[in-house]
C-alpha cells in the first residue's frame, strides 16, 4: 500500500511481475482486483514471472515448470484470469536472447505456443543480462548497448513469425 501510494502520488507507470513459480492464477487474479478494482491503483503492465527459461528460478529442481510449453500454457491461464478482474491490463510473456544458445528455443516455442493456443501477448519483456556474476563492468555494460537494435529486430521477427501481421 506505501508504495502504490507513492507511485500512484508520482503519476508512475508501475510494472508488476507476478509468482510464476510460487504463485497461482487466482493469486495473481486477486492481485489485479486488489490493486485496481479496490483500490484504484491503476496498474496497466504486468508480466507473468520472471527468467521462467532458468532452473535457478523457483521452483528449482523441477524442470517442467522452466519448460517453454508449460510457461506458454501457464501464461494463458494467467492472462485469462487476470484480464477477466480488469479488461484494460496489459499481460507480458517473458523472453530469453534468441542468439543465446542455451535459452535460443525459450523465446521460439514460447511464441509459437501462445500463438498456437490463441493467444498474444500484449507485450514481451526481454531478459538479456551482458555481464555474469562476478564479472561486472561499466566499460562491459556500455558496450552491450551495441547488440540492442539487431535484438530488437530479432524478437520482433519472432513475434511476427509467430502472429503474423497482428504481431506487428
Amino acid at each position: 500500500a506505501q508504495f502504490a501510494q507513492v507511485a500512484t502520488g508520482l503519476g508512475a507507470r508501475v510494472f508488476i511481475t507476478v509468482n510464476y513459480g510460487s504463485g497461482t492464477p487466482a493469486e495473481a487474479a486477486r492481485w489485479v482486483r486488489h490493486s485496481n478494482m479496490s483500490n484504484g491503483y491503476d496498474f496497466l503492465y504486468w508480466e507473468v514471472g520472471n527468467e521462467n527459461y532458468g532452473s535457478w528460478e523457483y521452483p528449482t529442481g523441477v524442470a517442467a515448470m522452466h519448460d517453454p510449453f508449460v510457461y506458454a500454457t501457464n501464461f494463458v491461464s494467467f492472462c485469462a484470469q487476470m484480464k477477466a478482474e480488469d479488461p484494460r491490463i496489459k499481460m507480458g510473456a517473458v523472453v530469453a536472447p534468441v542468439g543465446d544458445s542455451s535459452y535460443s528455443s525459450w523465446t521460439t516455442n514460447v511464441l509459437l505456443t501462445l500463438a498456437a493456443l490463441g493467444v498474444m501477448p500484449d507485450f514481451v519483456t526481454y531478459h538479456k543480462y551482458p555481464q555474469d556474476v562476478g564479472g561486472e563492468c561499466d566499460a562491459t555494460l556500455l558496450q552491450s548497448t551495441r547488440s540492442w537494435a539487431a535484438d530488437a529486430e530479432s524478437l520482433r521477427s519472432n513475434v511476427v513469425a509467430s502472429f503474423g501481421a497482428a504481431g506487428t
